[in-house]
Parts: C-alpha cells; sequence; structure tokens
C-alpha cells in the first residue's frame, strides 16, 4: 500500500471532516512559510519586556544589570532561590533568553551550586537552561556533557536547532551511538524546519523515534496547519509503506494530538468520524480505536457511540475492537451504564468481551443502588466462569 498517497488521504480527511481540527488551511496567507521558519536573533544581554509588563517580584530577583560573565552565577543562583514557581520560572525565562557564550557557564554553575549548596532541584529549568546552553555553546559543552548522556541529549537538543551538521561531525568524530541523540537532534532540527525533520524520520534510519516529541516540536513550530503541511511535504519525499514502523510512531502521535484536541474541545463526534475514515488501515490498532470509544462514551451520546463501534467491526468475527476502551469508560464512569437508554443497553450487551465474567459483576455491583434491574441484567448476561485446569479438576487420593 503507497503510504504517500495514504497519509495524504489521512491529513485531508483531518482538515477537511473534523469541525475545525486545524487552525487554518494549507497556504493560508496569514501564516507565511517564510515568516514561519525564520530563527530567533541571538541575544547579547539582558532583555527585559517594557516597563510595566515585569511584576516587581521578578524584576527584584533578576535585576537591571546586563548579565555577564562575573554576575552570571549569583543572578541565577538568586532566581533559582525562589520559591514561587511562576516567578522563578518566569525569571529563569529572562536570563536565559538573555544567554551568551560569556555568561554562559556562570549560569550553567549556577544550577550545579544551588543543589549542592542548598539541597534545591529545578528539574524543568533544568531541562530549558541545557537545551540553551547547547544552542549558545555548541561544541564548547560537547565534551563537557558526553559523560552525561541526557543532560547531552537536551544540550543536542538545542545546539541542533542552530547547527545541525556540526552536531552530526561531533557526534561521527566521538564515535557514538545513541538514540537518545537521534532523537534529540530530530526534535533540534524540527524548531526550523519540521518538513526536514519528519523526511529524516520517516525515512527508517532511525528505528528507536520519539514520534511524540517530533510531532509536539513541529506543532510548537509551526502550529497544526503547518505541521500538516510539513507532513504531508515529508510523505511526498519519501516512500514509505503504510505498515512502516516509522509512520505507525508519527501516526500514533498525530492521533493523540487529536483525541487531546477534541477531549478539549468536548467533541468526540468529529475525533469518531476521523477514526472511521482510517478503517481497515494498518497503522489504526486496536488501542486507537479502545481510546475513541472510551472517549466518546465518556463525553458523548452512548447510542451514537456504540452504533460507531458497530460500524467499525462490520466484518470483524472476532472480539469487537473498542470494547475494551466501553469496559474502560464505565469502570471511570459508572452513571454511563445507568443511565444509558434501554436500546443502546441491548445494543451494548452482546458487544462486550465474552471472557470478562468477573467485569460484568463488578459493573453490576457498581450501578445495584442507582439501577438495580439493570444490574440483575448484567449478571444475568455474564459469561460462565472459565473452568479450572484439568489438572485442578483431578480428586485427589484419600489420606
Amino acid at each position: 500500500m503507497n503510504a504517500r498517497r495514504l497519509l495524504s488521504y489521512v491529513l485531508v480527511a483531518a482538515a477537511a471532516g473534523t469541525g475545525g481540527f486545524f487552525l487554518g488551511r494549507p497556504g493560508d496567507a496569514s501564516t507565511p512559510p517564510g515568516n514561519r521558519l525564520k530563527p530567533e536573533p541571538n541575544t547579547v544581554e539582558l532583555r527585559l519586556p517594557a516597563a510595566g509588563m515585569v511584576p516587581a517580584s521578578i524584576a527584584k530577583i533578576v535585576g537591571d544589570e546586563p548579565l555577564t560573565a562575573a554576575n552570571a552565577t549569583n543572578v541565577m543562583f538568586r532566581v533559582l532561590e525562589s520559591a514561587d514557581p511562576v516567578n522563578r520560572m518566569a525569571a529563569v525565562g529572562l536570563l536565559l533568553e538573555s544567554m551568551t557564550p560569556s555568561n554562559a557557564p556562570g549560569i550553567y554553575q549556577a544550577f550545579r551550586d544551588i543543589t549542592t549548596k542548598t539541597g534545591r532541584r529545578h528539574d524543568m529549568e533544568w531541562t530549558l537552561m541545557l537545551k540553551r546552553y547547547g544552542e549558545v555553546m555548541g561544541k564548547e559543552c560537547f565534551k563537557q556533557l558526553l559523560p552525561e548522556p541526557q543532560n547531552l541529549a537536551l544540550a543536542i537538543e538545542g545546539w541542533a536547532s542552530v547547527d545541525p551538521e556540526g552536531v552530526l561531525t561531533a557526534i561521527k568524530e566521538a564515535h557514538i551511538t545513541d538514540t537518545r541523540y537521534d532523537n534529540a537532534w530530530l526534535v533540534g532540527v524540527c524548531r526550523k524546519d519540521p518538513e526536514k525533520a519528519l523526511t529524516l524520520a520517516l525515512s527508517g534510519e532511525y528505528p528507536v523515534l520519539d514520534g511524540t516529541a517530533l510531532i509536539n516540536q513541529a506543532i510548537h513550530t509551526s502550529g497544526l496547519n503547518g505541521a500538516n503541511e510539513a507532513l504531508q511535504r515529508a510523505l511526498d519525499a519519501a516512500s514509505v509503506d503504510a505498515t512502516s514502523p516509522a509512520l505507525q510512531n508519527v501516526f500514533n502521535a498525530f492521533a493523540e494530538t487529536m483525541f487531546h484536541k477534541n477531549w478539549t474541545d468536548g467533541t468526540p463526534d468529529s475525533m469518531l468520524k476521523w477514526l472511521e475514515e482510517q478503517k481497515g488501515e494498518p497503522y489504526l490498532t486496536p488501542q486507537i480505536v479502545d481510546k475513541g470509544a472510551r472517549n466518546a462514551l465518556m463525553q458523548g451520546d452512548a447510542g451514537a457511540t456504540i452504533a460507531w463501534l458497530k460500524r467499525m467491526n462490520e466484518g470483524n468475527e472476532g472480539e469487537i475492537t473498542g470494547a475494551k476502551g466501553i469496559m474502560s469508560a464505565i469502570f471511570e464512569k459508572p452513571d454511563i451504564l445507568a443511565k444509558m437508554n434501554d436500546a443502546a443497553f441491548t445494543e451494548l450487551l452482546p458487544m462486550l468481551p465474552k471472557t470478562a465474567s468477573s467485569s460484568f459483576r463488578a459493573m453490576a455491583k457498581m450501578i445495584e443502588q442507582a439501577n438495580p434491574v439493570r444490574a440483575d441484567q448484567l449478571r444475568t448476561a455474564a459469561p460462565p466462569d472459565a473452568a479450572p485446569p484439568e489438572s485442578a479438576q483431578t480428586t485427589p487420593p484419600p489420606p
């Protein structure tokens, strides 16, 4: 199956059929492609927003002096002492925006000092600092962080956003192979060029691919519409089979983004429509269908969800795909089952897993006060318990 045409259909269906999933359309004049991908200019001094935009609590700990090699450690240390997480993160962001090759080592040292001297740790701020550190320091921090692969990977993401070839050269010269560096490099490239990063990801050269990080960055770089365009161009430029693990990885991440959007919007019907358009495709896994059923039953109309599940399973003679998602929704929100109308409940019963006798009894117990009649129906419909192993049925010899 031709994945280039296949995913093109997926993305066109998403743009046209999900009730506004994408914020714009391909070629939207409000977001020129050239503008989306321009790098931000390097900063060389402490840059504060206009007067009145910085709360006094932040201005007090940041100060108004240029951030230099001499004062960077003290200023950042003071910021990291702040107990208010919002003020602290805002202040850290201002200082990182002002990071230069001269003051970067001092900023880095402050993060070390704050832990060794006070016991404080700042995981989120540390992550942001290392990404910026790699962007500013480049090759200078490679050997420094080489003994710390996780930290080096964070720095590589930043470095790759400004000098992707320099990263590859350094890794090659060091004779190292680490999938964390591969993924960090791809995400770094994706900051400025999502199409290039996605084309490389779909090439199959990266067997351990972090599709979630890549899709998230593509959306952060270009928005949903821009990520759509970049992914489509990547598919057009690549020769990818529909069963490709790389395509599956990227599709999973893309679907997860749509789940989050539609759950936040409270529009499960749009998600069900999009999933139904993918019916029969190898990348539409049972787990994705399960999640679609679960979310729709928790937020939408039970009858419509069950009708959708029946359509999704037309021609399927085995276990109903999506039934596990239905069970999950009921256990999270038992009122769904207690308040479901009789027609929907009658349609649902034969779709539930035939091996879940204990689950039937558990569901009956959860709703017996709210709907005792339906609880009795569940107990009656429960499949028989599995027979014990033959060895367990053997009568032991008399003592």
